[in-house]
């Protein structure tokens, strides 16, 4: 099996393990997240585009989402990606570049990928991969 073959089979693992949105939420905060669901991995996925593709004016909408998700937008879709590179750094072979997990998760940059990740997780990618 190739390397990218087995970077989807990764990442579709992950999406399908995703939970699905709280049924008490109202239904725009529920159709967020599964468009965020649906394009965890879409590099021009922003707040931004959210909102357009679902239709949501208010411009409360993150703070509303955050109530009841726990996190902003931004903040449940970096979750996920770095959830995701987490997985990939674990699984795929070591000469994988790390330029390429970043790309598979939806960053547009090395350097934004290791600055989010070393942020959320303490460490560099190339350190997690190391450890893991």
């Amino acid at each position: 099996m190739s390397e990218f073959n087995n970077v989807e089979k990764i990442l579709a693992i992950y999406f399908d393990k995703l939970p699905e949105p709280n049924s008490n939420w109202p239904q725009k905060v529920q159709r967020v997240v599964n468009c965020i669901h649906s394009h965890q991995f879409d590099a021009g996925m922003t707040v931004r585009k959210l909102k357009q593709k679902c239709i949501i004016n208010e411009g409360n909408f993150s703070a509303i989402f955050k109530y009841y998700v726990g996190l902003s937008p931004k903040q449940y879709i970096i979750k996920h990606r770095i959830a995701a590179a987490c997985r990939l750094l674990k699984r795929v072979p070591t000469e994988y570049p790390i330029l390429h997990v970043a790309l598979a998760v939806g960053f547009s940059s090395h350097s934004a990928f290791s600055r989010t990740f070393k942020r959320r997780k303490g460490v560099t990618p190339s350190e997690f991969r190391r450890q893991s």
